[in-house]
Parts: C-alpha cells; structure tokens; sequence
C-alpha cells in the first residue's frame, strides 16, 4: 500500500496530526495520536475504507472529461 493511501485511512480512524503509524506484515495497523495513546487497528477495522479509497482512485484514473470544447 502506498504511503498517502495509508496515510488517509490512518486519518480517518485515528484524526489529523497523528504522531505515528506502522503498518505490520500481519495486516495490524498500530496508531501513536495525537494524545501519545497507542491504538491499533485490525484489518477488518480498515477493509472498508481500503475499497473505498481503490474505486475512487480507479474514477480518476479512468475518468474522462466530459466537458463540451
């Protein structure tokens, strides 16, 4: 997974301004926010933002312009 990609699901669990996070090989997405507490998150907690996050990139990539010249 690319690091803005993982750094918009990690945004949208744990809030902005998170002091870190780490993706493990098992799927566990470890969290320090904003508040130094330690969160962590299993990959059924993020599954949906990941399909959510691949459609849209998929529109942009494949859009069209659909705008009359």
């Amino acid at each position: 997974m690319d690091d803005e990609r993982l750094k918009g699901i990690v945004e949208v669990l744990a809030g902005p301004n998170v002091i870190n996070y780490a993706l493990k090989e098992n799927g566990l997405l470890v969290v320090i926010d904003q508040a130094g507490r330690k969160r962590r998150y299993l990959p059924e907690d993020y599954r949906h933002l990941l399909r959510k996050a691949h459609k849209t990139a998929k529109l942009i990539e494949g859009g069209t312009n659909e705008q009359s010249q």
